[in-house]
């Protein structure tokens, strides 16, 4: 049983199952297709064009109502849409934690209202100090549903209208083509500063919809060359896998960067229409067909079984395995397409159920989860389903940033100062987010000597000079290299400042997670690592040079997973929290600790690792956590952690 449009095109399908394919092995193996995230971008064009194209045939035949085509987008949208959320809620409440079932509600409140767009902006605006962790969401991949359903809010009616009122062809595609670049010019502008809004928010997104939407009006030119519909097939193709492979979470997207995909898709499109060639040959492959029709259903589906599979796979260790998952997605997928998506669809799904009884069974379903959620929202995330010990794990998550204020304050005459601001600061703590994690302590410690230390910290962000590039997901744009060049300007100027104290997540940049250059003088650019190690040396030479006393603070252990987090699952399975040792940290961090063995004469150096491994690593004293995620001191475990850091300036400062 199947429901196939007018004028069905098979390689649209074929393009779909590209789409979802390269959605769903970005969130599985991220390492291998890191810009799989381009998927949603396909879909979009997609969406348009079929969308737009079903819209416009129905005006010009006056046969298009309101009521009709919402109705065709709720059975369309509603059925295999409410099985994920009624599967995420049930598992949700089995195993979701409170913090992270409330945010699931949220998120289901939203995608019920198709503004789970905006409820993710607003989890995900926090960037680098986020309170939500993706992966523990099951419905946080419901954001580009939103953005198309908000989408078809007004466009069904603005075309309406631009026919009613009988503007001419060339008008109407005039007005969806300075829409198109109004929306781009927009996502482009505001990508590098207001990247989560521009990911999530829909005046950003349309002009990737209105791609789509412009191929029904048939403004480009047949291409009758049988070569050139070849060479452009495949220069669209790559446009669409090349992406999956070298766009990356550094990459800045959308923006720019989102017109290869989009226009890529547009192409091919619009030469399948009617042109053949070997592309289309290979999207229109019965398997690439059927991946395509049941891609709404994969899409929905994959995301919460990953999210899901990491609580079974305590148990199930098969279902750490990306072939297992992704093997269970496509047949969960097949069966919501065959007995989920098809009865409702078309004209067997109107003999099956009624467009009365469909809005009002889509209207029950609404009500029923929404007072759902609002319970658990207000019932604290249903946290009388764990122990207080688990509850108290959880709360300590939510970022700890007391000192966000101080993070990336650009203007060197108004530093964040710490301690007493009356007197005149003779040191600078100049670092990223962990140096903010030790904030906590260097406020009470300058608070008790009576005297003043300014905070120079930009989270995520080296404190190396001379960085010609920095990138993180956290941070595409320049302000980390310009909040650099700041910082070694202001220190070279101001005689006042004795005494650079550096603190950093130094695994990071010593193992090379973090992207970085360093131009280091006279000899180049160096990257990563090596970067690194050469640019943290040249930075203390510098520092030597302009006569400042520095003093280098090594790292706290960090943990492969959240801590407070993982302290909360093992109470829940009953099983030992896995932690680490002196040894083990010192050999995880072998480069950095060689550099300092290496270099110690030009420098300071304080050990923490001294206070919290002895030799097995605090990450609780007194049942309470001393981490927020999974390598950030907490305010308690800065504080716990103050007296030693007290007595170790002591002994080095000028």
């Amino acid at each position: 049983m199947r429901h196939e449009p007018v004028n069905y095109l098979p390689h649209i399908d074929g393009l779909r199952s590209i789409a979802v394919l390269s959605v769903v092995f970005h969130h599985f193996s991220p390492e291998i297709v890191p810009g799989g995230y381009i998927g949603v971008d396909i879909f979009f064009v997609i969406s348009g064009y079929l969308i737009a194209g079903i819209i416009k045939r129905e005006i010009e035949e006056n046969k298009f109502t309101f009521v009709g085509f919402y109705e065709r987008r709720v059975r369309r949208i509603f059925p295999a849409l409410f099985g994920v959320l009624i599967f995420s809620i049930i598992l949700g409440f089995l195993f979701l934690l409170p913090s992270d079932f409330i945010i699931t509600l949220r998120g289901l409140i939203g995608t019920l209202f198709f503004v789970s767009n905006l409820v993710f902006w607003r989890d995900f605006g926090g960037g680098y100090f986020g309170a939500t962790e993706d992966g523990l969401i099951p419905l946080v991949h419901t954001w580009s549903l939103s953005v198309e359903e908000q989408f078809y809010v007004f466009f069904p009616l603005f075309l309406f209208l631009l026919y009613k009122f009988k503007f001419n062809r060339l008008f109407i595609v005039s007005i969806l083509i300075i829409g198109f670049f109004i929306s781009l010019f927009l996502s482009a502008y505001f990508i590098k500063e207001k990247s989560v809004a521009v990911f999530f928010l829909t005046p950003f997104r349309i002009w990737e919809l209105l791609a789509g939407v412009v191929l029904v009006f048939n403004i480009f030119p047949e291409i009758k060359n049988k070569f050139l519909n070849e060479i452009l097939s495949l220069a669209a193709f790559i446009a669409l896998i090349y992406p999956c492979f070298f766009y990356s979470n550094l990459t800045i997207f959308p923006g720019l960067n989102a017109l290869l995909p989009v226009i890529g898709s547009a192409i091919l499109i619009h030469l399948g229409k009617t042109n053949h060639s070997y592309v289309k040959d290979f999207l229109k492959i019965k398997v690439m067909v059927f991946i395509g029709l049941i891609s709404y259903s994969l899409y929905l589906w994959h995301w919460p079984i990953l999210v899901f599979s990491k609580y079974f796979s305590q148990n199930l260790t098969i279902l750490d395995n990306t072939f297992i998952l992704f093997t269970i997605s496509i047949i969960i997928s097949s069966f919501s397409y065959l007995y989920i998506e098809q009865p409702f669809r078309g004209k067997k799904g109107s003999e099956l159920i009624s467009r009365r009884n469909i809005f009002s069974l889509s209207f029950l379903l609404v009500l029923f989860l929404s007072i759902f959620s609002f319970y658990g929202i207000l019932n604290k995330g249903m946290e009388t389903r764990f122990s207080e010990k688990v509850v108290n794990f959880d709360k300590a998550r939510k970022p700890d940033v007391k000192f966000i204020k101080c993070d990336g304050i650009p203007n060197s005459q108004n530093w964040c100062i710490l301690g007493n601001k009356s007197k005149d600061p003779e040191t600078i703590f100049f670092g990223d987010s962990h140096l903010l994690s030790w904030a906590h302590a260097i406020e009470s410690i300058y608070v008790k000597k009576n005297e003043s230390a300014i905070l120079g910290v930009l989270s995520a962000c080296p404190p190396f000079f001379n960085l010609i590039y920095s990138g993180s997901e956290f941070r595409k744009n320049n302000s980390c290299i310009e909040k650099n060049i700041e910082m070694e300007n202001f220190i070279k100027k101001n005689d006042k400042i004795k005494n650079v104290v550096l603190i950093g997540v130094w695994p990071s940049y010593f193992r090379g997670w973090h992207t970085l250059i360093v131009d280091i003088d006279g000899k180049g650019n160096f990257k990563n690592e090596k970067g690194a190690r050469l640019g943290l040396e040249q930075t203390i030479n510098k520092l030597n040079k302009f006569g400042k006393n520095v003093i280098l603070v090594g790292p706290v252990p960090v943990y492969d997973e959240n801590v407070p987090l993982s302290h909360a699952n093992a109470l829940i399975q009953n099983k030992p929290f896995k932690s680490t040792n002196y040894n083990q940290v010192i050999d995880y961090n072998s480069i950095f600790f060689d550099y300092v063995e290496k270099n110690k004469k030009d420098f300071n150096f304080i050990n923490p690792l001294k206070w919290i491994c002895k030799p097995n690593c605090l990450t609780t004293i007194d049942g309470k956590s001393l981490y927020w995620d999974n390598n950030h001191l907490n305010e308690f475990g800065s504080l716990y952690l103050e007296q030693y850091l007290a007595l170790n300036l002591d002994t080095v400062l000028n």
